[in-house]
């Protein structure tokens, strides 16, 4: 096991051979080393956190709940550890909920104080409320943590409060208040793709879009998506670096403009501008979760490879 360690100003993506598997109910890891058969056994649960509603006495980012300064994080031998910086209140009449803290990996970079959907690796031992004008500082906190499946994730910090009414959609009580993500990515395994995913891939239920994949011997995956824009004209996209590790991958997403081609090609009036990202997680030969972000818009689909 290889203990990594990063601060959130400077954080640097490194690998990670957790031995536990990736669950939502997350106890220590064991000593298996068959990861990968038994990452495949084993039913994967996927979390997903509400914020608070914004009612004039639910605190937030916006109205004075929020974290501050850095944070660092280790994980190893089936622990996280963090270190974070500042917890402030910062309202004049407002007292909190029960707080508390918890690290979550994800396939996508989440928007400060956004509902979230990703792996939760661990929930840190509640911190207990704050007063109005006071704060929490210099917090040190360690608990038993899971792994997700191999891929690259970013690291999230979030912040909680115990506030049942605020977030009926949490069955714990706890909404999200503010979150820290992290600058870069962290990878989890360093295994080869299970098979070669260059197909035509689809949605067999909303025929008229799909994604073309191609797997080069690197193991970087060129994907074009071809789908239409908010008034229904054709629109691609492309990703031009997805790299897997293991049977994930994650990249930019792009989406290009140029010349008809009814007129002499120009390569000066070719545009290529970043929209958002796209991952792939192939769960077997001919089946995927593709999950994209684009221009803030995030969504999730089971994709298939198309028969012929």
């Amino acid at each position: 096991m290889r203990t990594i360690a990063a601060a959130f100003g400077a954080l640097v993506a490194c690998l990670i051979t957790s031995t536990s598997l990736a669950q939502v109910a997350i106890s220590g890891a064991g000593g298996d080393t068959n990861v990968r058969a038994k990452a495949v056994e084993a039913e994967t649960l996927v979390a997903k956190l509400e914020s608070a509603s914004r009612n004039s006495q639910q605190k937030s980012v916006a109205s004075g709940l929020y974290m501050s300064g850095v944070f660092t994080y280790a994980l190893g031998g089936g622990s996280a550890s963090i270190n974070l910086d500042r917890i402030n209140n910062v309202s004049f009449t407002a007292t909190t909920g029960t707080l508390r803290l918890s690290l979550w990996a994800m396939t996508y970079k989440p928007n400060r104080g956004d509902s979230i959907t990703g792996y939760k690796l661990t929930t840190f031992p509640s911190l207990g409320q704050l007063q109005p004008r006071s704060y929490f500082s210099n917090i040190a906190q360690s608990a038993s943590a899971g792994r997700p499946p191999d891929g690259s994730y970013w690291l999230v910090l979030v912040l909680s409060q115990y506030d049942p009414s605020g977030c009926p959609g949490n069955s714990d009580g706890y909404c999200l208040e503010d979150t820290f993500v992290s600058f870069t990515q962290v990878s989890w395994g360093n295994a080869l793709p299970s098979f070669n995913y260059s197909d035509l891939w689809w949605t067999s239920t909303e025929s008229g879009w799909g994604i073309s994949i191609l797997q080069h011997p690197s193991n970087t995956i060129f994907a074009s998506w071809y789908t239409y824009d908010d008034t229904g004209a054709p629109t691609w996209y492309v990703a031009s670096g997805c790299q897997l590790v293991g049977d994930y991958c994650y990249g930019t997403l792009y989406q290009t403009h140029g010349p008809s081609f009814t007129q002499p090609f120009n390569p000066s009036a070719v545009t290529v501008m970043p929209v958002g990202t796209i991952s792939f997680t192939f769960t077997s030969f001919g089946s995927a979760v593709m999950t994209y972000n684009v221009r803030g818009v995030i969504a999730t689909k089971s994709i298939t490879r198309v028969s012929f």
